[in-house]
C-alpha cells in the first residue's frame, strides 16, 4: 500500500489480508506515515467479523476477487457494497481462468458484473 500519497490527500483507507504476516509492515507503514488507514487480519468474504468500517468512495482489489471460490464471492460483492458511499467505485487488477491449476479461479468481465452470481450491484 501507498500510504504517503494517502496520509497528504487525507484519505481514510482499510486494507484486508487472510495473512497476519502480509499485514504487520503496512500496519508499521501506515503509523510511521500518520495514514488514517485500518490495516486488518480478515476474510475478505467476512468483513463485518474483520471490523471493515467504511463508507468508501473507491475500492482497489489487487487479486483478492480472483481468488475467492465462486461460492463465497456474492458474500464479498456484498461486504463492498455495504461500505460503499454513494456513487463509489471499485478498480479491480486480477488474473483469468486458466491462471492456475484449479477450475475455479480467476474472473471474467461478465463474472464480476452486476447481475451475475457474486458480481457487484450497483450503489
Amino acid at each position: 500500500m501507498t500510504f504517503r500519497p494517502s496520509a497528504r490527500h487525507g484519505w481514510r483507507m482499510a486494507a484486508v489480508d487472510m495473512v497476519d504476516r502480509a499485514v504487520r509492515q503496512p500496519r508499521a507503514k501506515a503509523a510511521a506515515t500518520g495514514a488514517d488507514a485500518t490495516v486488518l487480519c480478515g476474510d475478505a468474504t467476512r468483513l463485518d467479523e474483520a471490523g471493515v468500517p467504511g463508507p468508501y468512495d473507491l475500492f482497489f482489489d489487487l487479486s483478492c476477487r480472483c481468488g475467492i471460490p465462486p461460492h463465497r464471492r456474492g458474500a464479498h460483492a456484498a461486504g463492498l457494497t455495504e461500505r460503499a458511499a454513494p456513487g463509489a467505485r471499485l478498480l479491480m487488477f486480477g488474473y483469468g481462468p486458466g491462471a492456475f491449476d484449479d477450475s475455479w479461479s480467476g474472473v471474467t468481465r461478465t463474472s464480476s458484473a452486476p447481475g451475475s452470481p457474486g458480481g457487484s450491484r450497483p450503489t
